[in-house]
């Protein structure tokens, strides 16, 4: 399962891009990570994925919040996933620095340094992992299909 943002929600090839898998995407354009964690109950649970990929956070540094607020609402979601779906793999795609919003870059660094730190601290526990970017292959579990080597477990 894929959520997020208006990235997640318009990525049309996510299904081709990942044919091997049953992919869902839950992506809603404008949304901040909070949405996620309030939506988890209708959005994520009914599928009882094994894995999810979250990439959202833009949006939320966009609205003015401060990178420990977004990195706040990360660990909530986190939490939720931990709690309901404790054999969900987690994912995070770090916040893309954004050429339209190149005034907010150190706000976004300084965000997905919080999220990485977390995510290597907690990797064994929550089954999270941080990826770099959307076109990188998400090592040990999710491929883009372009690597025979990756599947979604």
């Amino acid at each position: 399962m894929f959520i997020g943002s208006s990235t997640i929600r318009l990525w049309k090839t996510l299904a081709q891009d990942f044919p091997k898998h049953r992919v869902v995407n839950r992506g809603f354009g404008g949304s901040e990570i909070a949405d996620s964690v309030r939506y988890f109950d209708p959005l994520v649970l009914p599928t009882q994925p094994r894995q999810i990929v979250l990439y959202a956070g833009g949006n939320d540094i966009d609205a003015g919040k401060t990178p420990e607020e977004v990195f706040s609402a990360f660990r909530a979601f986190a939490d939720k996933v931990r709690t309901a779906l404790p054999r969900t793999q987690l994912a995070y795609i770090s916040i893309a620095p954004n050429p339209a919003r190149w005034a907010q870059v150190d706000r976004v660094m300084a965000t997905n340094r919080l999220i990485s730190d977390y995510a290597r601290h907690h990797a064994r526990k929550a089954s999270l992992r941080e990826e770099q970017s959307i076109g990188r292959i998400f090592p040990g579990g999710l491929s883009s299909g372009h690597d025979d080597n990756s599947t979604i477990r």
